[in-house]
């Protein structure tokens, strides 16, 4: 007898939705890092020496500056392209699903 293929459809639905709610707050968890780190003028510039008895050591000033600065704004750019593009009210609408309120 065929295996019931509904409780696997749920299982996949419920990890996308939260994939998706994941990936929504990481992208606006970099934005706002990127935006403080830009109200922070010269002093937002990241050193190697920032990250020395961290539990991020292995960072260099160099790919955490990328990770703020670039990372985060071409992440935000990819969801505002992904949202607003051609199938853009349709993107939106599932993102919307993904949590109660996104900001999308």
């Amino acid at each position: 007898m065929a295996q019931n293929p509904v409780p696997k459809r749920q299982n996949l639905a419920s990890v996308a939705t939260a994939a998706g709610a994941a990936l929504i707050k990481a992208i606006e968890q970099l934005a706002e890092c990127a935006a403080e780190q830009a109200a922070m003028g010269g002093d937002g510039n990241f050193q190697d020496s920032d990250f020395t008895g961290t539990s991020n050591p292995y960072l260099s000033g160099y790919n955490a500056g990328v990770l703020v600065s670039t990372v985060g704004p071409n992440a935000t750019a990819f969801l505002n392209a992904f949202v607003s593009g051609n199938s853009g009210a349709t993107n939106g609408q599932i993102l919307r699903l993904c949590i109660p309120s996104p900001a999308v």
